[in-house]
């Protein structure tokens, strides 16, 4: 239970590395492309990035099917927390 409980830290740690990550991203693309997005654009782009980056980092393992066998059969209570908790990375 404990280690679970550190993997959903670590996915919310990872989390917000990404958010930095993005910024710096958006910030390599607006220099290479020397193109300077509006308010509106660079939201946009942003809230698209940061779903894919979720996804794929994070989202598509606690939400995999055999992750979710693998803490049921540790603890049924583990999986119904995981897809509680997965969409949120989706």
């Amino acid at each position: 239970m404990a280690a679970f409980g550190q993997y959903l830290e670590l996915g919310m740690f990872l989390d917000q590395g990404l958010a930095g990550q993005l910024d710096m991203n958006l910030d390599a693309f607006s220099r290479a492309t020397q193109r300077k997005l509006t308010d509106a654009q660079w939201s946009q782009v942003r809230d698209a990035q940061r779903r894919a980056m979720r996804w794929t980092y994070i989202g598509s393992g606690i939400t995999h099917p055999f992750f979710l066998e693998s803490v049921e059969g540790l603890d049924p209570s583990l999986r119904r927390k995981a897809e509680e908790v997965g969409p949120m990375f989706c």
